[in-house]
């Protein structure tokens, strides 16, 4: 697959799937869903077809069916175009880094406010949870052999920041195993780091009138890329697109009609060789979740619940342990029905799975989980992209 950055050339709008009614408000969602960017280059690619809609109708362009599906196919499922991500990047003319969200199973110690710096905590430290094994004494309607806990004295949360593709490297290597200081910036973000919110307000107008309508005024939450001249903050994913699509393109992205622009960029893939002698020598793993997972047994995919791939014969694994998020809900719109997608409930970005390895080898873990996407639904739509990292505290 090709990496394409899409930087915003407006402010952009991504609703969350809280209801929302004329008079009330309009939030974010972040990180928005997958299906936003999945439908954005769908309609790309239709937009771009000299037969555009009417062909797309009557599927009398066999090129045009294979990339964007079948009419009235709003989920994608009989399309072969495939995406991964969306993830958070930051551009400049040396490099390209990509942040992810981070590890459910790594925490944040915050040290006592500094009131000089107007009560704003200056040290932090990234404090990684330990696997333990849940003592007999102990009961629990878990099923679970194993929990994850905080093994050091100060108390630690999680919290929603992001960290560079460097950090997560490290992570998933297993050399981010003991407290790490840090202070935001280049490897750790906040959400404020990356872009600022531009509240909108409108009102509803009678149809046919063109007048307003009281008491039906609302507000949207906007997002604003914080971009300087040094560094362009935008998005990132992976995916084909038909040779006839131009790589440079804009995008219809999100809601309020807002544009990006798309651009092909080259990306550093993780070296796993580490990952793979740390799974041999532990029968251990892990798997990281980049992205929102629609899983068919809520908290779970059908291969985790089973234990088993049916594609990948002689692997086999067990669930121990696993930090995940509260679910959000995640739908979308389809366009051509003209009505809004059923809402599902979504295992959160940066949830965190870990496995015994009970037949096998690191191969196999790789090929069923790394750098792919393991959503029980909407898969090619970039849910559930994962990446696979080592355990060396077990």
């Amino acid at each position: 697959m090709k990496a394409f950055f899409i930087e915003a050339i407006d402010t952009l709008f991504f609703r969350d799937g809280r209801p929302f009614e004329v008079g009330g408000e309009a939030n974010l969602q972040i990180p928005p869903s997958p299906s936003t960017f999945y439908g954005a280059l769908r309609s790309a690619i239709l937009a771009a077809n000299p037969g555009g809609f009417s062909t797309f109708k009557t599927g009398t362009d066999p090129e045009l069916k294979k990339w964007v599906g079948e009419y009235g196919d709003s989920e994608g499922t009989t399309a072969t175009l495939k995406i991964k991500g969306p993830l958070f990047a930051h551009r400049s003319e040396e490099r390209l880094v990509r942040f992810f969200p981070l590890p459910r199973d790594v925490l944040i110690y915050a040290s006592e406010k500094n009131e000089k710096s107007g009560g704003r905590t200056d040290s932090h430290c990234l404090v990684p949870t330990k696997v333990k094994q849940i003592p007999e004494v102990i009961e629990t309607n878990m099923k679970l052999s194993h929990l994850l806990i905080n093994p050091y004295s100060q108390s630690a949360e999680y919290e929603n920041v992001l960290i560079s593709e460097k950090l997560l490297q490290e992570y998933l290597s297993g050399e981010l195993n003991q407290p790490r200081e840090f202070t935001f910036g280049d490897e750790v973000l906040q959400v404020d780091d990356v872009y600022t919110s531009d509240f909108r307000e409108g009102i509803a107008l009678r149809k046919g009138q063109k007048n307003v309508e009281t008491g039906r005024l609302f507000t949207m939450q906007h997002m604003a890329f914080k971009t300087d001249k040094e560094k362009q903050t935008g998005f990132i994913l992976e995916c084909e697109l038909p040779e006839s699509f131009a790589a440079n393109a804009i995008l219809r992205l999100g809601g309020d009609g807002k544009v990006a622009y798309l651009q092909s960029v080259n990306v550093e893939q993780f070296p796993t060789d580490q990952i793979k002698e740390q799974i041999e020598r532990t029968r251990q793993f892990k798997v990281y979740l980049a992205t929102p997972a629609l899983f068919e047994m809520g908290s779970l995919s059908r291969a985790m619940h089973n234990g088993y791939f049916d594609d990948i014969p002689g692997l086999k694994f067990e669930l121990i342990a696993a930090a995940i998020g509260r679910a959000e809900m995640y739908g979308g719109y389809d366009i051509v029905a003209n009505v809004p997608k059923v809402s599902f409930p979504a295992v959160p970005a940066g949830s965190v799975y870990y496995f015994k390895l009970k037949e096998g080898n690191a191969n196999d873990v790789m090929q069923a989980f790394h750098d792919r996407c393991i959503s029980d639904f909407r898969q090619n739509q970039g849910f559930g992209y994962s990446f696979v990292g080592g355990i060396d505290n077990v």
